[in-house]
């Protein structure tokens, strides 16, 4: 059924405007690397034209939620400009770009794989709906849009009232759902620059209801917080955190530190922000990172924002794969010191042994530059929601571990725990 109404074809017009424009950022990925169907791939054009619908997807991608809504009722009379964009200052503008390219996508696409399936999937649901969502899986199985772009899109999306997950479209949302359906979606695919494995699938799919849940509200850092204040741990935890004095905490650190990561609505240091800031307000909570962040990295791209913040504590969550991270890691904590920063590392996020006793230099690093150092492995390890922990991937953590992690940390700052285990 096609659109009846302006809105309604504006709607459609942004959907293919995101086709489009996501189409042109794995054409050009396809040519760097060299891997995939070259023909699948293809994109109208020379390369560089190619790249500068790729620039204008990112740039509309980057368009205010209120510059998307004022076009979606104005069209051409929406003069919001997107900022930074030369030469296309406008929705409207970028969306007539991306959208004037003749190209018709090749069957063994992962969009198109996609569509297919949702449209005899959910016969019932508008055209529209069903491209949007094949189209959110078109960029969350290519992953390097995952950060920004694809965040963009579901920002975009629900402004406009599109669904973003199969439940919105009818569809049953169960792992085995996933499952069968990244066993029947995979071999139809084509040669692809990225992974569309039954498991790239199954992930795809169990990404976008996290996400769409955090973004409609479902779940999120602030209901897993408010769920945890009902238990008797953090009850017990209600008159230390009181009486704590004013203060800055300031959480510099990887995916694992962010909600905004798809293995779980909230980050276990998110959940335990909330929770301290429930009983007491006067303390300040801020988040600092980046994903896959290294000392090195922290220290190059984060460190001096993070003492601009005068912290009186500063939580650092990094990963140390050698001598320089460890050197980096001191660096690190002793200007934070100097600055009047107390410093907490763990012995471990992780849920691993081998990746646990990869990191005792690290420890060890930390302990001697006078930071303190939180243990939680053993306890991590030994927990009878141990199985639970490990996200899709097998490299991130699930909800579970996310709540197990945020009431240590909240024990530990009501004074509740030591730092260290008991032997």
């Amino acid at each position: 059924m096609q659109p009846t109404n302006t809105i309604e074809l504006r709607k459609q017009q942004f959907v293919e405007a995101v086709i489009l424009g996501a189409h042109a950022h794995q054409a050009r990925y396809r040519e760097e690397t060299g891997r995939g169907d070259a023909a699948a791939f293809a994109f109208p054009g020379s390369s560089d034209t190619r790249n500068a619908m790729a620039a204008t997807f990112s740039r509309l991608m980057s368009a205010k939620t209120e510059a998307v809504k004022d076009w979606l009722t104005r069209g051409s009379d929406s003069h919001i400009e997107i900022p930074h964009t030369p030469p296309f200052t406008t929705v409207q503008d970028a969306v007539e770009q991306l959208t004037s390219v003749r190209l018709k996508l090749a069957p063994g696409l992962p969009f198109s794989v996609a569509a297919d399936h949702l449209r005899h999937a959910a016969p019932q649901a508008p055209v529209t709906h069903v491209r949007a969502v094949a189209s959110l899986y078109q960029i969350v199985l290519y992953i390097m849009l995952d950060a920004v772009e694809l965040q963009d899109v579901f920002r975009h999306y629900l402004a406009m009232e599109l669904p973003v997950s199969l439940e919105e479209l009818g569809l049953v949302c169960e792992r085995e759902a996933y499952i069968a359906m990244g066993k029947e979606l995979s071999p139809k695919c084509c040669a692809c620059p990225f992974d569309v494995t039954p498991n790239d699938w199954h992930l795809a799919s169990r990404k976008l209801r996290n996400w769409g849940d955090k973004y409609r509200g479902k779940v999120t850092a602030e209901t897993m917080a408010r769920e945890l204040l009902a238990t008797p741990e953090v009850r017990d935890c209600a008159s230390g955190l009181r009486m704590l004095p004013p203060q800055r905490l300031v959480v510099c650190g990887h995916s694992f530190t962010m909600s905004l990561h798809w293995a779980s609505p909230g980050s276990f240091t998110d959940i335990a922000g909330r929770i301290v800031r429930h009983f007491n307000p006067d303390i300040e909570w801020l988040h600092l990172g980046r994903g896959s962040l290294t000392p090195t990295i922290a220290r190059k791209q984060l460190l001096d924002q993070v003492i601009q913040q005068r912290p009186d504590q500063t939580i650092l969550v990094t990963i140390c794969n050698n001598e320089e991270n460890r050197s980096d890691l001191k660096y690190a904590i002793q200007r934070l010191q100097e600055h009047g920063s107390k410093v907490i590392v763990f012995d471990s996020v992780m849920v691993y042994p081998e990746i646990y006793e990869r990191e005792k230099l690290a420890v060890k690093a930390a302990r001697e530059a006078g930071a303190t150092v939180i243990e939680v492995y053993p306890l991590l390890d030994s927990h009878p929601l141990r199985a639970e922990f490990p996200a899709l991937d097998e490299i991130h953590t699930a909800p579970p571990y996310h709540k197990v992690m945020a009431v240590e940390l909240v024990r530990f700052l009501a004074g509740k725990r030591r730092a260290a285990l008991p032997a």
